[in-house]
């Protein structure tokens, strides 16, 4: 028997919360009941859960094929922390093949039915605002009390599939993991008590109960630790996520050339940090069990893509403020420099006028006998060499300030 949780990071895009509260719905009580008891600091003062409508599982095989297995009633629990969202898709007691639904949540095309309608689970949260960010990590609780596929010798292999997020009866062809590597760390079992063994990968998280436990109540209450813990991980994912996809849309804006933009997706990431605090928790079991599976889920690759897209956008901003500066700097200069040729010709018109005025003045008072012709050669000849002045002055600026280049 299983019990499956399936946790996709998100984030909200609208101002009214969706779903209901919930404080007396059972899967949220004991939530709430762990997060007190394992964890202190602002998350808990800020962390909201709720209840989405319920939606019924639609199994499928990796064709896209549906099984024969009826669908199975989910509980949607949505975990807010600021902007980021964890949802948890819930689903008790199951007694198939559950590797064809984790394959259809690796492959993207996990089916929920809802009002009677079939849609992917993307689309039934995009309409509750819920925008999901990347692949969902999935929580697989097995019990002890009876056999399951796991426990039969034929199927030894089948932990390697479930961790793996593939379908063990594949459709496609026949075909058995053969990875040591994979199989060598999915056989490490980093269980910190003795009621359970725990397997990691970078997409799920086996939690096999060693105890007998009957009901799924009582199975949920052995994993709510780790549920919990997913729930902070899962949280961390969406943050990182959220930040990068504004990080992006920053690189394509190509007005924005103010550094202020890289402080505020910074000062929006250290909102988040006390996710990341370990000593949050008040157990060093809960500790390890928590580094382990922020490891395996390699959630400092996302991160170091944060840090990356941060430090671009910084040194993207930085070169279009100098672009723009420059053209600034070359706009004033161009407007300078034809502010300064208009005083230039309009000096040398003052020159040529004044220059008309002293030769019909001058002129008649020296020689006696001089004729306006004459004077008006005299002077055209006054404004032909100003000219030439001029434009040799204009001329020996330009080269001079050309070779200073």
């Amino acid at each position: 028997m299983f019990d499956l949780n399936i946790f996709y990071p998100a984030s909200l895009n609208v101002a009214n919360i969706p779903g209901t509260p919930c404080s007396d719905d059972k899967l949220i009580k004991e939530i709430d009941k762990t997060t007190k008891n394992e964890f202190y600091g602002d998350f808990i003062k800020t962390i909201e859960r709720r209840i989405l409508p319920k939606v019924r599982i639609i199994e499928k095989d990796d064709n896209g094929i549906n099984t024969n297995v009826p669908p199975y009633e989910c509980t949607v629990l949505i975990t807010l922390y600021r902007a980021s969202v964890s949802v948890n898709l819930t689903i008790f007691d199951i007694n198939w093949d559950i590797t064809n639904v984790l394959n259809q949540v690796s492959s993207g095309n996990l089916c929920v039915e809802y009002q009677g309608k079939e849609q992917n689970i993307v689309d039934y949260l995009g309409g509750f605002g819920i925008t999901v960010f990347s692949d969902a990590k999935c929580l697989i609780t097995a019990s002890k009390e009876e056999p399951t596929l796991m426990d039969k010798e034929e199927n030894k292999d089948y932990k390697y599939y479930i961790l793996a997020g593939e379908a063990f009866h594949s459709k496609q062809f026949n075909y058995r993991i053969k990875a040591d590597d994979f199989r060598k760390s999915a056989s490490v079992n980093v269980a910190r008590y003795n009621f359970s063994d725990i397997y990691l990968s970078r997409k799920n998280v086996l939690f096999h109960i060693q105890e007998e436990v009957e009901e799924s109540k009582d199975r949920f209450i052995y994993s709510v630790l780790m549920i919990f813990i997913m729930e902070i991980i899962v949280l961390q994912i969406a943050a990182l996520k959220r930040i990068n996809e504004n990080i992006k849309n920053d690189f394509a804006d190509e007005k924005l050339k103010d550094i202020s933009a890289v402080k505020e997706i910074n000062e929006d990431m250290n909102k988040y940090l006390s996710l990341w605090d370990i000593n949050n928790f008040y157990y060093q079991m809960a500790q390890d069990l928590f580094s382990l599976v922020l490891n395996a889920f390699k959630v400092d690759e996302i991160k170091a893509e944060y840090i990356h897209n941060s430090q671009v956008l910084q040194n993207i901003i930085g070169i279009r403020k100098a672009f723009s500066e420059e053209q600034e700097t070359n706009r004033k200069t161009k407007i300078n420099k034809i502010t300064q040729r208009f005083f230039q010709i309009f000096a040398l018109i003052g020159i040529i006028s004044t220059l008309d005025k002293v030769m019909y003045t001058i002129l008649p008072l020296i020689f006696k006998n001089i004729s306006e012709r004459s004077i008006g050669i005299v002077t055209v000849v006054g404004w032909m060499l100003s000219i030439i002045a001029f434009f040799t002055v204009y001329y020996l600026n330009y080269k001079r300030n050309k070779l200073t280049k």
